[in-house]
């Protein structure tokens, strides 16, 4: 993988954490989907994870999640927790990344 797709992920995935506004507020156990109950029930979409998280076992799996009747806001201020959490593993590694591309042209970093 190239270091400008590695990093065009990484741009993605930043741009796509937004800001999380009052018009759509984020459940602690559906994300933003349900709208704390509004948008109540949805259909359970499985996704590419389900069959390794079936082998795995893990616990809570996203279809038993989903199929809770309980919504609980998010606190602002564990969202911005997670989203600073989340900025720091990206700069970690997009420094990483940049380290590992100045290793294989040679240059000093």
């Amino acid at each position: 993988m190239s270091s400008r797709s590695f990093r065009a992920r990484l741009d993605r995935v930043a741009a796509a954490l937004g800001e999380p506004t009052a018009e759509a507020p984020v459940c602690r156990f559906h994300g933003t989907a349900c709208r704390l109950g509004l948008n109540w029930p949805l259909p359970y979409v499985p996704g590419p994870l389900d069959d390794l998280l079936d082998l795995m076992n893990a616990a809570p799996h996203p279809r038993q999640l989903w199929a809770v009747d309980r919504h609980e806001r998010v606190p602002p201020a564990e969202l911005a927790r997670e989203k600073e959490e989340l900025a720091q593993l990206i700069a970690e590694k997009t420094a990483e990344n940049d380290r590992a591309e100045a290793a294989m042209r040679g240059d000093d970093y």
